[in-house]
């Protein structure tokens, strides 16, 4: 995905997360976020810290981890938000 779709679409997110999506809310709730690999999912967290202006407690990269003989295999996955 091209820098300028995530850019728009993270910007689209946080101007009406508060205002449209959960309206009466002062603080972002926990959000997942899919990423289609990890480098999505690295661009995704800069841009959301970015366009949030918050730290590394606000978005963080969550990947999966095998546990076992089979693995399961799923794209990395954004948490943005607080609790």
């Amino acid at each position: 995905m091209a820098q300028d779709q995530i850019r728009t679409v993270i910007r689209t997110f946080r101007d009406r997360v508060l205002t449209e999506i959960f309206p009466g809310r002062e603080e972002v709730p926990k959000t997942l976020v899919f990423a289609k690999d990890d480098s999505h999912a690295e661009d995704i967290v800069r841009m959301m810290r970015k366009e949030f202006a918050k730290g590394n407690e606000f978005c963080q990269k969550i990947t999966y981890r095998t546990t076992g003989k089979i693995a399961s295999v799923t794209p990395p996955v954004v948490r943005v938000g607080f609790s």
